[in-house]
């Protein structure tokens, strides 16, 4: 599912999905302004990957769906760079 704003702040869309429940984990690449962003949470998979770019260099990191399931917002920038907030929600 992806998620058009015309909101260029990203803590607009995070406190969204905290007033569903959702908790903040962490942030990565550098944050600012967005063209749009896209979510990827799934209630089945193992794994959830967090993917970001900074000056066209892409890096990612896995989170482990145990006892909690991850959502990962991506946030694509005017430059093509992509910033990445997780965050997390109880089973």
């Amino acid at each position: 599912m992806a998620g058009w704003s015309c909101s260029k702040d990203y803590s607009d869309v995070v406190e969204d999905w905290k007033d569903d429940g959702w908790r903040l984990v962490e942030e990565f690449g550098e944050t600012g302004d967005y063209s749009h962003y896209t979510e990827l949470k799934s209630e089945e998979a193992p794994f959830v990957e967090a993917a970001w770019s900074i000056g066209g260099k892409r890096e990612t990191k896995l989170f482990e769906q145990g006892s909690k399931r991850y959502l990962v917002l991506h946030f694509k920038k005017a430059d093509g760079d992509v910033f990445a907030v997780v965050m997390s929600k109880r089973k």
